[in-house]
């Protein structure tokens, strides 16, 4: 784990903001989730039933948004390296950026695409440290790696680290949404998407500091 320490903090931190920017689009876009496609699938469903059709156009565009993030991301970055991570953060800026110019001109649908196009994107930053796949933006499969680790550690198959490892994707997330929720208690929501651009950002640095050895996590068969 001290070898790959660098890689560990990017993917844990990218893991803060996505909680972050997703308790935006909940208290930003009615409800609506930036990252959480199951609630959205859901969400799609019921209005496809009960209607209205502008809510199934919103939802249908959250998908797939979200979708086409992915598929750029895994297209720009075919095999996740160092170089690829910046790549990928720094076009996620830009999104942010365009978003927080819609959103100042109260154009919610295009600002709220954009986030999504940006989270589908980030989600190509995923890693395995342990066997334990640290980097993600949704929680469902956190919880369940979480309870599975759980009972490998009783059976001792794994170590507690290992425990600790994939917790704290779910404490760094929660951490997100906490201040994600009290930034925009204390300040508008211009401000509050202005801090992710700037975190993300920071995170660009921290790998550029650090690229020889996130680089090596990368490229070893952890």
């Amino acid at each position: 784990m001290k070898n790959n320490k660098h890689i560990f903090i990017v993917l844990t931190a990218l893991s803060f903001i996505a909680a972050f920017i997703s308790v935006l689009g909940i208290f930003e876009f009615g409800d609506m989730f930036i990252s959480f496609m199951s609630g959205n699938s859901a969400r799609l469903g019921i209005h496809i039933a009960n209607g209205p059709i502008k809510e199934v156009v919103f939802y249908t565009g959250a998908l797939t948004f979200f979708i086409f993030g992915v598929y750029v991301a895994n297209i720009l970055v075919p095999t996740l390296d160092a170089l690829g991570m910046i790549q990928i953060m720094l076009i996620e800026c830009v999104l942010l950026s365009l978003s927080l110019v819609m959103d100042s001109v109260h154009d919610s649908l295009p600002s709220f695409l954009l986030l999504t196009f940006a989270m589908g994107m980030q989600n190509r930053l995923q890693f395995a440290i342990n066997g334990l796949i640290l980097g993600k933006g949704y929680m469902t499969g956190v919880l369940y790696a979480i309870g599975t680790t759980l009972a490998q550690w009783t059976r001792k198959e794994k170590s507690g680290i290992d425990v600790l490892i994939i917790a704290s994707t779910w404490i760094a997330f929660l951490s997100g949404a906490v201040c994600g929720a009290l930034s925009l208690w204390v300040v508008d929501d211009f401000f509050s998407l202005i801090f992710p651009i700037i975190f993300i950002m920071t995170l660009v640095l921290y790998v550029r500091a650090h690229f020889d050895s996130i680089e090596t996590s990368l490229n070893s068969k952890l």
